[in-house]
This record gives structure tokens, sequence and C-alpha cells, in this order.
């Protein structure tokens, strides 16, 4: 008898847990613009952080090898990547600025439904 108690127990939560998250989706609907642009900015976050490494592999394979190879010093074949380096380093800062705004306002919206 209780494992048939524990299975409509489990039942229920399961039902209770659709109807609720129903519920908040209700909530989240008319913002859903405000969610999908900060997933973006998550993404392109994601994106970034993969590439500054490789990045930093590209300089290494390259002009780190050459001047080891030759012991000169070349700074047009360093330049590309410093400036790819810079630029992915202020997208990231501008991008993560961004996305803890966007998270923030469809967060304090959707409390604000709520309340």
């Amino acid at each position: 008898m209780s494992v048939h108690f524990e299975e409509e127990e489990i039942g229920k939560g399961l039902r209770l847990d659709r109807e609720h998250r129903a519920l908040l989706w209700s909530y989240v609907r008319p913002h859903m613009r405000l969610f999908l642009t900060s997933f973006f900015a998550l993404v392109t976050l994601f994106g970034i952080d993969l590439a500054l490494p490789k990045i930093v592999q590209l300089v290494v394979d390259g002009p780190v090898i050459h001047f080891q190879e030759t012991g000169m010093f070349e700074l047009e074949l360093l330049l590309p990547y410093l400036l790819a380096f810079a630029g992915l380093l202020g997208l990231q800062g501008f991008t993560n600025y961004k996305n803890v705004i966007w998270t923030s306002m469809a967060g304090q919206a959707v409390v604000r439904d709520l309340r």
C-alpha cells in the first residue's frame, strides 16, 4: 500500500510541476524578447571565450615560432593577432555588461508581473 501511495505522490508532484511551469511561462512569455536577447548575448560570450585561447595558440604557432627560428622579431606578424585579441576583449566586456543588464531587466519584469 505504501508503494501505491508513493506513486500517487510522485504523479501529483509532476502534475503540479507542469501546472507551475505553465503558470510561470504565462508570466515569462510577454518578456520573451529580453530573454532571447540575453540568451544570444550569452552564446556570444561563449564563442568569445573559445576564440581567445585560439588566438593565443595562433600567436605561439606563428610569430613566436618564427622568432625562435629566425631570431628576428617582426611586429607586422604579431599585429593582426594583437588587434583581434584586443577587439575580442572589448567585445567581451561590452557583451557581458549588456547581458547583465538584459538578464536583470527580464527577471525584474517577471517579478514585477508576479506582484
